[in-house]
């Protein structure tokens, strides 16, 4: 049995990653300053993926984003996202033997310039390794933050006129 041990440091722009080992996701676990997490395969060769997924990039984006909207009143108590969709496309062979550890080190970003260093005590034959923004999702929260405004211009304009019709 061999052990793959992944490594990967948090931070605010990329948050958790999605890391995955031949199409099966590992789970993360957020540890010190890194979050970290284990693969136990038969095999001696993976393919590692690292990327970021968003809440707008869901298939029921929309839906979901309107659902929460008005179970925390309006957006009072809604969670604030994030305004810059940053990510990171980074695919790999890795090659490994025993216990093994792939640690990740994060470049400062530029869009289309490599994304991350990998060290440890396994082979790595990197397939792609670049940072890149999600313009499509920038598209997506315009869309929504003007529904949402939309709907409280309503709720205010109800606010007004209900209490004069009442009368």
């Amino acid at each position: 049995m061999n052990e793959l041990t992944v490594k990967f440091p948090h931070t605010k722009i990329l948050g958790c990653p999605t890391v995955t080992a031949d199409g099966e996701r590992l789970k993360m676990t957020l540890r010190g300053n890194c979050y970290e997490g284990k693969l136990t395969t038969d095999k001696t060769n993976v393919e590692i993926a690292v990327t970021r997924h968003y809440e707008l990039e869901g298939k029921h984006w929309f839906l979901m984003s309107m659902l929460f909207f008005f179970i925390s009143l309006l957006g009072i108590f809604n969670v604030h996202r994030e305004k810059r969709f940053y990510s990171i496309d980074y695919r790999a062979a890795v090659s490994f033997d025993g216990v093994s550890q792939l640690n990740f080190r994060l470049n400062p970003f530029k869009v289309a310039c490599r994304a991350a260093e990998t060290y440890g005590n396994c082979n790595v034959r990197e397939q792609s390794n670049v940072f890149f923004v999600k313009k499509f999702l920038n598209k997506r929260r315009k869309a929504l933050l003007w529904t949402k405004a939309a709907i409280w211009l309503v709720v205010l304009a109800l606010a007004v006129v209900l209490p004069i019709v009442l009368l």
